[in-house]
């Protein structure tokens, strides 16, 4: 994931996030389901691993801002 892709990612609200994880959990199954079968190209595992890294990065982030959100709202309440 390059930089500038880092930090779109961080500029999404949570329901596109959300949607972003979602796909990128697909495309990771797909790639798996791919080299299992033996398809022709499918033997780049490093690609594999770079899904899992980028899926990792995005799910990081979905639960910081989902922190965030809860911790305002906890702080809306006490004040």
């Amino acid at each position: 994931m390059k930089k500038t892709q880092l930090k779109e990612i961080k500029g999404l609200e949570i329901k596109d996030l959300l949607a972003k994880v979602k796909k990128a959990k697909e495309d990771l199954a797909e790639a798996f389901m791919a080299r299992s079968e033996g398809a022709k190209g499918s033997k780049d595992v490093k690609a594999i691993f770079k899904k899992r890294k980028d899926l990792a990065r995005m799910m990081t982030i979905l639960r910081q801002k989902k922190m965030l959100v809860e911790l305002e709202s906890r702080q809306k309440g006490n004040i």
